[in-house]
């Protein structure tokens, strides 16, 4: 009987990743890499938003009055 080897069986034989793989790896190098330049900016954000009532509610609301009422109490 003959035996039959199969072709790149052998000790050098290197299984190929699927494409998947690569692909993969890519989007996730360079999630990170735009999260590391974003990450930066994320910080002057800070600087240019408002959090604050009187910043879109009317003089005339309720709870603008009672926050500038609370400001008094309160003085930071």
């Amino acid at each position: 009987m003959t035996t039959t080897q199969h072709v790149g069986a052998g000790k050098g034989a290197r299984r190929r990743h699927p494409i998947f793989v690569y692909i993969v790896a890519i989007v996730g190098i360079g999630w990170l890499v735009f999260g590391l330049a974003g990450g930066s900016y994320q910080g002057k954000l800070s600087k240019v938003q408002k959090n604050d009532d009187a910043a879109y509610l009317p003089a005339s609301a309720e709870s603008t009055k009672v926050d500038t009422a609370s400001q008094l109490f309160h003085p930071v």
